[in-house]
């Protein structure tokens, strides 16, 4: 397929209705949270989204600390099932091992989903869900306090501004927010 340079509007649409075609992948948010009861920082949590990609939709997602596994995938698609009484028929991923757990296989074949794997070190296949993890992060999560833009350049930050210390943002408050 042609390469697409830019993603706005006019871009040509993933499939040929909603709920066709969906996108699950993960990342790393770079905000720090705390616990609420104690203030205690626990560090960094791991978005999961579905995505639509016709309609470019967020479906459904998932905030947890946890490393990206079968548990998370599962987790956004039952939150999807649960606000939207159904999942896409085609699922695409990337080629991570939690994608190809037996547990995931098991889960979409009886959901009567299919699974499309994005090929290996072609992010552009993906281009739709790493575009919103990018333009989220820049104008989401580096607006938030406590945020770890300052950590990539740990040489040029004074302790005063070390977001651990900063961070106020819990995971319930995060996920009411997002």
């Amino acid at each position: 397929s042609e390469f697409q340079w830019h993603i706005d509007q006019s871009t040509p649409r993933h499939g040929e209705r909603p709920f066709e075609i969906g996108h699950i992948d993960h990342t790393e948010l770079d905000v720090e949270l705390v616990d609420s009861r104690t203030g205690a920082n626990l560090g960094r949590p791991w978005l999961t989204v579905l995505m639509d990609a016709f309609t470019r939709v967020i479906l459904a997602f998932y905030l947890t600390f946890d490393p990206p596994s079968y548990r998370s995938c599962m987790a956004v698609i039952r939150n999807c099932v649960r606000r939207h009484g159904r999942i896409p028929k085609t699922i695409v991923v990337d080629l991570g091992s939690d994608f190809e757990s037996l547990f995931f296989e098991a889960l979409l074949a009886r959901l009567e989903t299919h699974k499309k794997s994005r090929p290996a070190s072609k992010g552009r296949f993906g281009s739709v869900i790493e575009r919103f993890f990018g333009v989220s992060n820049q104008r989401f999560v580096h607006n938030l306090a406590g945020n770890s833009q300052a950590l990539q350049q740990a040489r040029s930050m004074s302790p005063s501004h070390d977001p651990r210390t900063l961070a106020v943002w819990t995971l319930p408050a995060l996920t009411d927010a997002f």
